[in-house]
């Protein structure tokens, strides 16, 4: 570089330097570029609450304003007059004009005034009895510029007439009363209605269009001059009317097309073309018409959606065609300056302001529909257009900045040109087989972010900016099918690249009409205006006010207006320290949504601390703290935390006397991160009554001295001292693992003592144990290693504790293998946590056999595992093995092992030579079967799983070079059991079918005999015992258990005919026992015992047996008599006289 150049640019850096700080200090926000964001603030429902079955009120327009207010433009229905003051609808009050009234679902105009927060401020109603409707507004020098359509002739506050009539009160004068009509044709004509925006004052309004045909409005805009609108056409129209015939004191006409038009004024810049045409039209702020042009070509159908005033005052129109046109009029000729593209194409066009000549137009599109619904422009020149587009497309070869998504189904499509129409972008969003449409855009306040507002059926496929915001309408975690969103999308105005996205809604459809954004004063929040069917929450947040369901008492649910307040910002918070080297922050910098909350932190290095902060540049002390709180954030901040170098100090806050500290200093500087040790002397007699560390009481403390840990900061020490008197505090404390005994404080009066025990649970010991006793500390060194240990507080003269931490130890056991010739693993020593287990493992080398095993010095006797199992291991142990070489005439062990409730056959050890063959039989006792079955044979061990569950099993040892064994375990029979009945002839058994009884369960059979028999005999094998139920001989029915079954069993049940022998007395002066008709089962027998009473005598004994009667002569002249019936075969009787006993 040059000393020319040199000096150039050291006087451009200084001076662009200055002018930047210049600059900072009188714009300071320029600096920082605010972050777009779309944080949820509030939204509410309201519209009429009239209980009807059909009609929908819809916001079509939201506007604001410098105070943040917020301003609707709806078709709304008359209002229920409860609504006026109840709080639940935001008690609105009356409107400031009165609805049309003529039926209450008849939709009026209707414009609503939000203050910053939701709150009413005003509402009012204009229109006819044939039902007005909005299609936009408009804000301009206080003003607010209502438009929409109108079908009949209307008038303002007090009859006041329009600037230009409705066409049908031009043509129909006798019916134009300002209240509407009920004869004759009616036709759509547009209506422009201004109003005061501070208190909703009435203006003045009126009407354009012809009669008999539709003109309808979809745009307005505005500036202090002039208002601009833009709609579609299908005939001809002029901008005010002409005289006609007959005149309006006439008669009407019925046939409007016989009116003659003579003297037109206000003719178009450009003619009607044909078909469906755009038109734009402009109007002073009073009302009176300026100008009108059509847009489109004579064969072509097109429509005006949008429009917009550039920085320059021209009008800038959008909307679509579905084929092309050329610009023509007087001489000119236009082409558009990009083709048309098949199908509806979108257009956008720019106009002069002053006869909205048209300079230039272009298409937008691909091959199928694309419709372009609103424009906007910026104070760069910058044209926006977005609509929505059922296919993807390129402008000029350049493709878009997210493609739109796969297949045919609208996607929202935003595009940016200059006011020349190119060098812009285009991007899509949305996803496929949904339809997701845009309708309304906003810039942010400082023009870097374009919000687009709209409706989607769906979650979009997630882009660049991730996920949404606000996610779309879910329902127990699922995306619902049919539900509408209303959906808004943050784009980069300078490339389209997406910002973020977010979706609001219910359970119904939800739409975004309009989307506007406050002034500065209201921070440029984004108010969201459309429509709702159902209420619905925002992450559990309700709406400001009730949802007029109107459709409580029908099956279509009534839409009713939604508004929707959004903040567009997320704030930085920027931390930093005033030297590195002392200390740190974090975060460094952290973005907060608004009126969010972030906490930053700081830490201050060895030998330093925190001195204080500086907070958006305002210093306020803050020693020692840790961190800094930012609540509620509403704009960027700035922290800068200040460290200096320090020396913390420990403050003795002295006492009431009665002893001191030593140090004795008030303060006592401590080299940081150092630890101090501060001892308590108490005088003669006294004792430590209570310490205070950093104004926090140390309750029960036992030590004559603290020490502070790590000294980093300011501490105090207050030691107060008392007289000695007791009663004193002895506290356990007791670590993991382990207990003391008692676990709890214990009060011990001045003089006594107290044992404290101290246990290690299962698998540990005591690791330390302090003691402070009587002021002095002590660790009982021989109480480490113990599971258990006791220790006594003697002549107590002090608070005291007794502290106590366990460990889990680790033994070692040592393998050895005596004389090699095999090997033993693990072959080193060998670390076990107490109480866990340790097996080593033998392998013996080939042609060799284990021989011996010794453990800790003990040998195992007929050892016959290839392994061993040191368990719970407690202690440090040793095991050596050694093997010896196999021999043909060695003779080996096998050792049968047990356990109860079973047996193993043979029973007892057996010798066996070498390659000799043994089976054993493994037998359960009667209700149990065989657990385990572990067998080892030839040094390999493996459990016989086939034998589990079985209640004999056999297995064989067979070619034996090894010691082994067989050990079997047992348990209760897991099965189930059969008890089987058997019934023989004339009778039954109940269940008469086997019957399947779970272990350790019961059974009942019922044994019932034929007419004529009884029970004969009557057999149970019960649990493998077999008996007979003496009981049951002789009866006809009998009841039979069996309870806690272990073993299969049976019942089995004989019957013999039976006979019936029946007693009688004739007269009186004794008995026959039994006394009743006894069953006999034949061939059995049964005895009566006849007896007189007292001085009384048997006169006379006679019986029927076996079919034979006699008299018994041997009873005659006794008392008593017994007399028995044998073999019976028959039916009998035995019949008693009894007779006063004679002198002689």
């Amino acid at each position: 570089m040059n000393k020319r150049n040199s000096r150039f640019f050291i006087t451009y850096f200084f001076t662009s330097l200055f002018l930047l700080l210049f600059l900072l200090q009188v714009f300071p926000n320029i600096a920082l570029a605010k972050k777009s964001s779309g944080t949820y603030l509030w939204h509410l429902f309201t519209g009429s609450g009239v209980n009807v079955d059909k009609g929908a009120e819809n916001v079509r327009a939201v506007v604001t304003d410098e105070a943040g207010n917020i301003f609707i433009a709806a078709e709304g229905m008359k209002w229920d007059s409860t609504q006026a003051t109840d709080p639940n609808y935001g008690s609105p009050g009356d409107p400031k004009h009165p609805h049309s009234g003529n039926n209450p679902i008849n939709k009026d105009i209707l414009v609503i005034k939000l203050g910053p927060n939701g709150q009413f401020e005003w509402y009012t109603f204009y229109g006819g009895f044939e039902g007005d409707n909005v299609r936009g507004m408009a804000i301009a020098d206080g003003k607010l510029y209502i438009t929409g359509t109108s079908r009949d002739n209307w008038s303002g506050p007090n009859g006041k007439s329009a600037v230009q009539d409705h066409s049908r009160a031009i043509l129909h004068p006798s019916h134009c009363s300002g209240g509407g009509y009920y004869y004759y044709e009616y036709s759509d004509d547009i209506f422009v209605l201004a109003l005061d925006k501070y208190y909703g004052k009435y203006l003045w309004h009126t009407f354009i269009g012809e009669s008999k045909w539709n003109e309808q409005v979809y745009g307005i805009a505005a500036d202090k001059e002039r208002i601009f609108l833009v709609g579609k056409a299908d005939a001809e129209f002029f901008g005010c009317w002409p005289v006609t015939e007959p005149n309006r004191d006439d008669e009407p006409m019925t046939d409007c097309d016989a009116v003659k038009r003579i003297n037109r004024k206000c003719r178009p810049t450009r003619q009607y073309q044909g078909s469906n045409d755009a038109w734009v039209l402009a109007l002073d702020t009073n009302g009176y018409y300026v100008a009108h042009t059509f847009l489109g070509g004579s064969e072509s159908n097109d429509w005006g959606e949008g429009i917009a005033i550039d920085k320059n005052g021209m009008v800038v129109v959008a909307g679509a065609s579905d084929q092309s046109w050329n610009y023509t009029h007087s001489w000119y000729n236009t082409p558009p300056r990009n083709p048309h593209s098949g199908g509806y194409d979108m257009f956008i066009a720019r106009l002069a302001r002053s006869d909205l000549e048209c300079h230039w137009h272009a298409f937008f599109g691909g091959p199928d529909s694309d419709w372009a619904t609103a424009v906007l422009t910026d104070d760069e020149n910058g044209y926006y257009l977005a609509g929505y587009s059922k296919s993807g497309f390129k402008v000029k070869d350049r493709a878009p900045v997210a493609e739109h998504t796969a297949g045919v189904n609208y996607d929202f499509s935003v595009l940016k040109m200059n006011n020349e129409g190119a060098n812009g972008w285009h991007t899509f969003r949305g996803r496929d087989k949904h339809e997701d449409v845009a309708h309304a855009m906003a810039l942010s306040l400082d023009g870097k972010t374009l919000y687009v507002a709209g409706e989607a059926n769906g979650p979009w496929v997630q882009g660049a900016d991730g996920a949404p915001l606000h996610d779309f309408t879910k329902l127990n975690g699922n995306y619902q099918i049919g539900v509408t969103d209303m959906a808004i999308l943050a784009l980069d105005a300078s490339n389209g690249k997406s910002r973020w996205h977010s979706f609001y809604g219910g359970l119904g459809h939800d739409r975004a009409y309009s989307i506007a954004v406050a002034e500065e004063k209201a921070a440029g929040d984004i108010i969201v205006g459309g429509t709702s069917d159902v209420a619905w929450t925002v992450d559990g947040t309700a709406s400001k006010y009730t949802f007029p369901d109107n459709g409580a008492s029908s099956t279509t649910p009534n839409p009713n207006f939604a508004v929707l307040k959004l903040h567009p910002y997320k704030y930085t918070i920027t931390a930093s320290v005033n030297d590195e080297k002392m200390g740190s922050v974090s975060p460094k910098e952290v973005d907060v949504e608004y009126q969010g909350n972030t906490t930053v932190k700081f830490q201050h290095k060895p030998a330093y601390r925190v001195k204080g902060l500086f907070v958006d540049g305002t210093y306020q002390e803050c020693l020692y703290c840790t961190e800094y709180s930012f609540e509620k954030v509403s704009k960027d901040h700035t922290l800068k935390v200040v460290f200096d170098n320090w020396k913390p100090t420990i403050i003795n806050e002295g006492n009431d006397g009665g002893g001191t500290l030593d140090p004795p200093d008030q303060e006592v500087e401590v080299e940081y991160g150092k630890d101090q040790t501060m001892n308590f002397i108490p005088d003669e007699g006294y004792e430590v009554a209570s310490v205070w560390i950093d104004d926090v009481e140390w309750p029960d403390y036992v030590y004559n001295a603290y020490t502070f840990k790590n000294v980093v900061r300011v501490h105090t020490i207050q030691v107060n001292f008392r007289k000695k008197k007791g009663p004193y505090t002895i506290t356990p404390n007791a670590g993991a693992n382990g207990s003391v005994t008692p676990g709890t404080k214990q009060t011990v009066s001045r003089g006594s003592n107290i044992t404290l025990t101290v246990q290690a649970d299962a698998g540990h010991v005591i690791d330390t144990l302090v003691k402070v006793q009587n002021g002095i500390t002590n660790t009982i060194t021989n109480a480490s290693g113990q599971e258990k240990f006791e220790t006594t507080f003697a002549n107590v003269q002090m608070n005291g504790s007794l502290t106590a931490t366990f460990k889990q130890p680790v033994y070692t056991i040592e393998p050895t293998v005596s004389g090699g010739n095999g090997t033993i693993d693990p072959s080193k020593s060998t670390k076990v946590v107490r109480g866990q287990d340790q097996t080593f493992n033998f392998k013996p080398a080939d042609g060799y056999e284990l021989d011996k095993v010794y453990v800790d010095g003990t040998e195992q006797v007929n050892y016959v595992y290839n392994a061993y199992t040191f368990k719970n291991v407690k202690a440090n142990h040793a095991i050596t093995i050694s093997f010896r070489k196999k021999s043909a005439d060695a003779t080996y062990t096998i050792t049968p092992m047990a356990g109860a409730n079973g047996s193993i056959n043979p029973g007892t050890a057996l010798t066996v030579k070498r390659g000799a063959t043994r089976t054993f039989t493994v037998t359960a006792n009667e209700g149990y079967e065989i657990d385990t079955l572990t067998k080892i044979e030839n040094g390999i061990t493996s459990t016989i799983t086939a034998a589990s569950g079985q209640t004999s099993f056999q297995t064989t040892f067979s070619t034996i070079t090894y010691n082994g064994s067989l050990k079997a375990t047992f348990r209760t029979y897991t099965g189930s059991f059969t008890i089987t009945p058997d019934a023989g002839a004339n009778g039954s058994i109940t269940p008469g079918t086997a019957q399947t009884v779970a272990h350790s369960g019961s059974t009942t059979f019922e044994v019932k005999s034929a007419t004529g028999y009884v029970i004969d005999t009557l057999t149970v094998v019960e649990n493998g015992q077999k008996r007979t139920i003496d009981g049951a001989a002789g009866k006809p029915t009998y009841s039979q258990s069996f309870t806690n079954v272990h073993a299969n069993g049976s019942i089995t049940v004989t019957f013999a005919k039976s006979y019936t022998i029946t007693p009688s007395v004739t007269g009186a002066n004794g008995s026959i026992t039994p006394g009743t008709a006894q069953t006999v089962k034949s061939g059995g027998t049964v005895t009566f015992t006849v007896s007189a009473e007292a001085n009384y005598q048997i006169e006379r004994l006679s019986v029927f047996e076996n079919g034979v009667s006699r008299d018994i002569g041997g009873a005659v002249g006794e008392t008593t008599y017994d007399y028995p019936f044998s073999n019976v075969q028959a039916d009998g009787w035995i019949v008693a006289k009894f007779k006063a006993k004679s002198d002689y």
